[in-house]
This record gives structure tokens, sequence and C-alpha cells, in this order.
């Protein structure tokens, strides 16, 4: 359960905060009260990570970025926005101001993923983990007030997003230490649980304090569906409890390497993943074409692997070819495409969380069955490719190690590459 604050200090209610602080201005919020209400398919429901529940709520992360949202990779030196809900998960209603602008306090957070545990288990997510250039000292900030039935969620509408990386000093907040690998992004979130006096004005809608705002957020009901309600926007004192949304991404991924641009990366296995992508310049092939293949390996583990790579490369992979909607083409080695030549090994090495280009492969496009009888021309030094007949249409391929990885267990295959295959 992730960690409360201490519960030793007060929270200032909002009007002893006005009164205490009369005629001072509050901070002005970048959020438009005019925004565009998003509708419910932009919303992207299903990709809401969920926190664990306190007290009843529950936090949200909703990852923005589109690259990182379909990889769960973020490469070196980028941003990744994002935003951050508030569920009740009870079975009660619940009233309470939230907020997490990116004010001292409530920066951004980056935790490798073997440490998630010990540093969302005190009090506060430990300094060192904490995102740089969120310095802004501030008595009073504004909160969202807002009740919510069983299931609902309150969108916060904070523009969140953090800097991974040094390469731009004036992107903020940034996290500069970085280890490469599986992390968390951990975004805090201040709730204050409201009085039932506090509760009959949010249900009211009437401004009553001292700088009180109104402002329409987009509320998602039980199935997922977005609405826009209108919630007071009172200034708020120290919180009286923290939730902590997160979301697990790779950091310098597989495909966000220097010149890995345009690799297709299958399924994990194991401790591996295969990642290929056409070496030519070109999607569209036609008979007598020979497609060259770049084959990559990921090693997901955190230590050295030993690989087991021959000179020859269909020791190494198979082609598959299928349709674009998933029917088999071509699945197994057939007679004439056997590995006929006798191959040399190297037992080379894959260092924890790298990525290396291991090996290639050849498919060459023929305009005619052949006879599953051995030709010998097929089978000289200078043309090792994989002979497949495709007739002219659209397909999709990939690679499926074999015997790389050595152990027999581990073979994963690459993602599906398509190609168009057209007429002489």
């Amino acid at each position: 359960q992730p960690p409360s604050l201490k519960s030793d200090v007060t929270p200032m209610p909002p009007r002893a905060l006005a009164m205490a602080l009369p005629g001072a201005p509050f901070p002005q919020s970048n959020t438009s009260t005019n925004a565009t209400p998003p509708s419910s398919a932009s919303m992207q429901a299903d990709r809401i990570v969920w926190g664990d529940v306190v007290d009843g709520l529950q936090p949200g992360f909703l990852l923005k970025s589109p690259r990182a949202a379909a990889s769960k990779q973020v490469p070196f030196n980028s941003k990744v926005t994002y935003s951050v809900l508030v569920r009740n998960a009870g079975r009660r209603a619940q009233a309470f101001e939230a907020h997490c602008e990116d004010f001292s306090g409530f920066e951004p957070s980056l935790i490798p993923s073997h440490d998630i545990r010990n540093a969302l288990s005190g009090s506060g997510v430990p300094q060192n983990y904490h995102a740089v250039g969120v310095t802004e000292l501030v008595v009073a900030f504004l909160g969202y007030a807002v009740k919510l039935a069983p299931g609902e969620a309150v969108v916060l509408p904070e523009e969140l997003s953090l800097y991974i990386g040094d390469a731009e000093k004036t992107q903020y907040p940034r996290m500069e230490q970085i280890k490469k690998g599986m992390n968390w992004i951990v975004q805090p979130v201040g709730i204050r649980p409201l009085t039932p006096d506090e509760t009959a004005e949010v249900e009211a809608r009437v401004p009553v304090y001292v700088g009180d705002r109104q402002i329409n957020l987009t509320i998602l009901n039980r199935a997922g569906k977005a609405s826009r309600r209108s919630v007071l926007r009172p200034p708020i004192g120290t919180p009286g409890k923290m939730l902590y949304a997160r979301i697990e991404l790779e950091i310098g991924g597989p495909d966000t390497e220097a010149g890995a641009e345009n690799i297709v990366w299958g399924e994990k296995a194991g401790d591996f993943q295969l990642g290929a992508r056409i070496k030519q310049a070109a999607s569209a092939f036609k008979a007598g074409d020979i497609i060259e293949f770049q084959a990559f390996v990921h090693n997901l583990s955190g230590k050295d692997i030993r690989l087991t790579i021959g000179n020859y490369w269909k020791v190494n992979y198979k082609i598959q070819v299928q349709t674009l909607d998933g029917k088999p083409v071509y699945m197994e080695r057939d007679r004439v495409n056997q590995a006929q030549l006798v191959a040399g090994y190297l037992a080379g090495s894959l260092a924890g969380g790298s990525t290396q280009e291991v090996s290639k492969a050849l498919l060459k496009i023929i305009g005619q069955p052949r006879t599953q009888t051995l030709n010998r021309q097929y089978v000289d030094e200078d043309t090792m490719e994989e002979a497949i007949f495709l007739k002219p249409g659209r397909y999709r391929v990939r690679l499926m190690s074999w015997g790389v990885f050595g152990d027999g267990k581990s073979n994963p295959a690459s993602g599906w590459i398509p190609i168009d295959v057209t007429k002489e």
C-alpha cells in the first residue's frame, strides 16, 4: 500500500487559509476552464493503469505519449506526457480535494522496478528518486473539490510530464540519474477529505471561499464513459494523505537504441526479445527480388548471456510468411530450403539489458512453385536465401529463432513485417 504523509500535520482548511492571506494572489493554473471535453474514446479508459486503493480512493495513470503508450518503451532524452485520475473504489460516495500540480513536493519520481517496493514503503518517496527542476515553494495552491459516486473517476486536467535524460537542461521536471531497463514513473496526488459542510457546498457548486473558482472536469463513470462536470477550485493547504499514480516502462529499451529505427519487435520469450527490419528502403518487391532482413536480439535479463551464432544464417533463423489476416503461407522450411551447408559456430555473448544485431536472413521471391527435389543451384554459398513462391499480393513476414540461444527453449520470433509482392 502506498505511504501516507505523516498524520501529525493538521491541514489548514480553505476558509482559514484564505483569511490568513488577505489579498494574496493565488497561483494561476495553466489549465483552461474552457478546454474541449474529451470523448470517451479519446480517454482510452482501457489504457489507464490503476494503482493501489487507499481509504477507498484509487489513483490512475494515463500515458499520453503515443510512442511510449504503444511500446511501453521510452528512449533516453525524451519527454513522457501523462494525465492522472482519482477513482472512488469504495461502496459509498466520497467527497475530497485533489491536487497534483508540479510544485515542490509533487514532482514525479523515476524508480527502478527492483526498488519500487522499498521506495513506497516509508512515509514518502526517497529524495534520490525525485525529478529535478521543481522548486516552487507555495503556501497555497488550487485543488479540485469533487464528490464521486462509487466507480466514478475524475481526470485531473494538469498537463503532466517527465523528461528522461540530460541532453536538454531547460526541460523540467527532469530525471538525469537513470538506470536502463524497467522503471516506474510515480506521480504523487495529494488528497484531503472534505468535511460535511464543505461537501454540501461542493454539491451546491457555490463558490463561497475567497479565491474559489469553478472549472469543468472530465468524469468517467463506472463503464468508462466520459462526461463533464463543474467543480470548485478552492485553495488548499497540506494534503492529509498521498496517493501514488504509477506506470512501469522500459527506459532505453530495444527499439530506442541508436540506429535501431523501424525494428519490429516480437513478444518476449524468457530472457530474450527478437526484432527484425528490412535492410532495403522498400516494402514492395517482385519475383526475383531478394529481401535482406537484419535481426536484433535484446537481452531482457540483468546478466550476460552466451549465444551460439552460426556463420550460415539458416542455422540461426527460419522465415515464416502469412497473409495480412494471418492465414499461413509458408510456416515450415520445405525440403528444398533446408540448411544444406556445413556451418561454423561462434560462441558469443550479449550483455544484460543490451541489444545487438545478430546475423541476417534472406528471402528470395520466386514466381512459380518449385518441386520438392534438391536443386543444387540453390545450395552454393552465393545463394543462401530462402526461396519462396509468392503470388502478387500483400503478406507479412517474420523471423523465428532457431538455435541462436543454444538451450532449445528460448526461441523467440520477431514481429510481423508487412510486404507487398507486385507483378513483374
